[in-house]
């Protein structure tokens, strides 16, 4: 007869990496998240993964751009639609945010557009445009605000992946994965009996 082998496992407890022995003196999953919560990428760099925080920045910087150019379209466009919409009814009417200044952003959405710049036109010509822009304006206006907020989202979803990256790599930096594990199986018949052993 023959029983059912059984395995018996031995898991190595020293982590066989080079890294682990350049790791800061404390080195834990723990404060890793710590530093990575506090400042962006101070997890990868903690880890010692330098490249890793590269492109983490990488990241959070097109993040980052994407949110500058929208936001500044938005308030271009923001300004452009006051200007437009407000222009030409009375002060008292006009509400606190709009400000003469926005005409310099009105003109140069209509260079943006080959449009003719105001001084062209008669000052009826210029407030009878204004009132067919202010429609199509506004609604850019609030596309740019969209996109933006997205671009916020976007940056903050880097950062939480970064956060989490690091703290998952910390962990996986204590476990080993060298070229030193091995599978063995050796069997050990005792009479009637047979074991098998597995050692990694």
């Amino acid at each position: 007869m023959c029983a059912f082998p059984t395995a018996h496992a031995q898991e190595s407890t020293i982590p066989d990496s080079t890294l682990l022995r350049s790791l800061p003196k404390g080195h834990t999953p723990g404060r890793v998240l710590t530093r990575a919560l506090l400042v962006p990428g101070w997890g990868q760099i903690y880890n010692r993964q330098y490249i890793r925080a590269g492109i983490y920045y990488a990241g959070l910087g097109f993040g980052g751009f994407l949110v500058y150019s929208s936001n500044k379209n938005y308030l271009l466009y923001r300004h452009a639609a006051l200007y437009a919409a407000f222009r030409d009814v009375d002060e008292a009417d006009r509400p606190e945010q709009y400000r003469d200044s926005f005409a310099d952003d009105y003109a140069e959405i209509l260079s943006m557009n080959d449009q003719v710049p105001d001084a062209s036109l008669s000052e009826e010509e210029q407030a009878a445009r204004r009132a067919s822009l202010a429609s199509n304006l506004r609604s850019q206006r609030n596309q740019f605000r969209r996109r933006r907020d997205l671009n916020i989202l976007l940056t903050f979803g880097i950062w939480g992946l970064g956060v989490i990256e690091s703290f998952v790599s910390a962990h996986l930096l204590h476990f080993d994965v060298s070229e030193d594990l091995t599978l063995q199986v050796v069997p050990t018949p005792n009479g009637t009996t047979a074991f098998m052993t597995i050692t990694f």
